[in-house]
């Protein structure tokens, strides 16, 4: 009996002098979870992106930003300028208010396109779509149009197979039909992962460029902070 208090005594004065070994059993489950979790993040060497979105009305006078929700008119002359906190990979789709999609980068669909317009993207280098001296045209067909901005650490072979099989779904289907290549293209892009969301940048200076032999620049500096791997930031305008 004397010697199995002696154990008693004895196994209290060592949890009594050891209390952050007591407590660490305690929090041992918490802390595997904790490492679980940051294994199955889904933001994987996330990437800053200075951009902008800017146009000018019937291709004159001074550029201006737009984004979600903005009002553009047939003849209004538009570009897309970005640039690269880190070495990547980036895909832009455009659909049309004809429902029609194709791709904005690389850029080697368009003649007179900038060559420079292809994955990867380098750090710190500006990227005109489809160049730095020359925008794209609005049509005379009016509707909705939308813009896809894709990064990805690695090259993404399902993305380009998915887009070529819409394309020749987009081939096969009339006129009246092809919104519906539209919905389940947009349904694919949005469910790529969270939402993302442009933030000014009011210590940086806006990008600069040369157009039509004159010198423009961004209304504001502007970026897409924490682009996570194969996530798609889309902005939808009103071509009036």
């Amino acid at each position: 009996m004397k010697t199995l208090i002696t154990l008693i005594t004895i196994f209290t004065l060592f949890l009594t002098i050891n209390p952050a070994q007591a407590d660490e059993k305690q929090r041992g489950p918490k802390s595997k979870l904790n490492n679980d979790e940051s294994k199955t993040s889904s933001v994987i060497n996330p990437l800053d992106f200075k951009i902008n979105y800017v146009y000018r009305p019937d291709g004159k006078g001074n550029f201006k930003d737009f984004g979600k929700n903005s009002i553009l008119n047939s003849g209004d002359h538009y570009k897309l300028i970005f640039e690269p906190s880190e070495n990547g990979y980036v895909y832009i789709f455009q659909i049309d208010s004809s429902n029609e999609i194709f791709r904005l980068f690389p850029t080697t669909d368009f003649k007179g396109a900038d060559p420079n317009n292809i994955n990867t993207v380098s750090k710190g280098q500006k990227y005109f779509i489809p160049a730095e001296h020359w925008s794209f045209k609005l049509n005379k067909t009016t509707g909705k149009e939308t813009i896809y901005f894709v990064v990805t650490s690695q090259p993404d072979t399902n993305l380009e197979k998915y887009y070529k099989t819409m394309l020749a779904e987009q081939k096969n289907r009339s006129i009246s039909n092809k919104s519906t290549t539209r919905k389940k293209w947009h349904n694919t892009m949005k469910q790529r992962g969270p939402e993302m969301k442009l933030v000014n940048d009011m210590t940086q200076p806006p990008t600069i460029w040369t157009e039509d032999n004159k010198q423009h620049s961004a209304e504001k500096s502007t970026y897409l902070k924490d682009m996570c791997d194969g996530c798609v930031y889309i902005v939808e305008f009103k071509h009036h």
